[in-house]
């Protein structure tokens, strides 16, 4: 079940007919998740405001942008780098990281998302996105998170989960709060 957004989404991107039109159309997902959730939690617009964001394509370049975050797994699908920006040197055609208070960068790993049938695909994108928007509007908890995800999933896309499928995300949220070693 889906609602019409939901709907309209796996349209447009089945009718995309290259790389940058299958862009503009996460884009305008992207796009309409900031303001959801920026309603949704009460979150001033500004805070979004400044939000870069980059699918990757290729596992190998997730791996190594991953590598720059402190804090992603390397089971995470999409991850936020905060408080940073990206200086290009042209000569070395290489970038780098440097502080930019209020400037957010958001990475999702397309390229594990393929072989997922549309709906599925757009569900995952819309649920990365939404959690690392919630990292950024201040949500540290990985589990209340996840439980702000099922909304966005349930009442933005108009797709409900099963009992089941919640109490598997909540039990990795719990799991990636806990300590390695189980201690404190």
């Amino acid at each position: 079940m889906m609602n019409a957004r939901f709907a309209g989404y796996v349209e447009k991107v089945k009718m995309a007919k290259d790389v940058d039109g299958f862009e503009a159309v996460l884009r305008e997902i992207a796009s309409d998740i900031m303001k959801y959730v920026s309603e949704k939690e009460k979150v001033p617009p500004s805070v979004f405001k400044e939000i870069g964001w980059t699918n990757i394509y290729s596992e190998k370049q997730f791996d190594y942008l991953l590598s720059l975050s402190k804090k992603a797994r390397k089971t995470d699908t999409a991850f936020v780098l905060r408080n940073c920006g990206i200086i290009v040197d042209e000569q070395r055609k290489q970038g780098c990281y440097v502080p930019a208070p209020g400037h957010h960068i958001i990475y999702i790993n397309v390229f594990s998302m393929k072989g997922m049938q549309v709906h599925e695909f757009i569900l995952n994108f819309v649920s990365c996105f939404a959690h690392e928007l919630m990292h950024i509007a201040g949500i540290n908890s990985e589990v209340e998170i996840a439980r702000k995800e099922f909304q966005v999933a349930e009442e933005f896309l108009g797709h409900p989960l099963s009992d089941q499928q919640k109490a598997e995300v909540i039990r990795d949220a719990e799991a990636s709060e806990s300590p390695p070693d189980g201690g404190s």
